[in-house]
């Protein structure tokens, strides 16, 4: 063998079992993992008798550990009063997911309540997952949710009430700013 190609005999060699050493490790430990739709079970033990099986129609915070113990449950009749049957008068919100409205609780409190559109979820497993993933954001510039309604088909999330607007509003109102003072902040 020619002296000038062992060096190159000898990098391609070794580039060659340094690949196949990363493609078995990198099986063997995809084969030692989980699917991803198993998960592990929660280390929280349930306190409701086993004789009460899950009502299957609305979400509750029994139901999974990860949601916001803080999230409240309304039921559909007390959304039905404050917003006065989903009156067309307190929208103040129209989305992809459903429209908003503005109403005050029972408690004084102002929120904006989304009741999504029927087909903005698969089920009631989707809803679910967006509820613990909603529930467990905090940041200032996130909305914060503070409930949530399930029953039948109907899916209902309760956010705080952002008093000056929503950040489309914000963006997209050339009334407020002119494009070039927005442009310079």
């Amino acid at each position: 063998m020619d002296s000038a190609l062992a060096p190159v005999f000898a990098a391609v060699l070794g580039f060659f079992l340094v690949s196949l050493l990363f493609v078995v490790v990198f099986h063997l430990c995809k084969s030692k993992k989980p699917p991803n739709h198993c998960r592990q079970k929660s280390s929280i033990t349930p306190t409701r008798p086993a004789m009460n099986p899950p009502d299957l129609t609305s979400v509750s915070v029994y139901d999974s550990a990860s949601f916001d113990l803080s999230l409240h449950q309304t039921s559909m009749p007390e959304l039905a009063a404050v917003t006065k049957n989903f009156s067309s008068d307190l929208i103040i919100g129209d989305g992809s997911f459903g429209l908003v409205y503005k109403a005050t609780l029972s408690n004084g409190v102002t929120v904006a309540i989304k009741k999504l559109d029927r087909d903005a979820f698969q089920g009631l497993h989707e809803f679910r997952a967006e509820m613990e993933t909603l529930g467990k954001l905090r940041h200032p510039n996130i909305v914060k949710i503070l409930g949530y309604c399930s029953t039948g088909h109907d899916r209902i999330l309760i956010y705080e009430f952002l008093e000056k607007g929503s950040v489309y509003q914000w963006l997209h109102d050339t009334s407020s700013l002119e494009g070039r003072r927005r442009a310079d902040c």
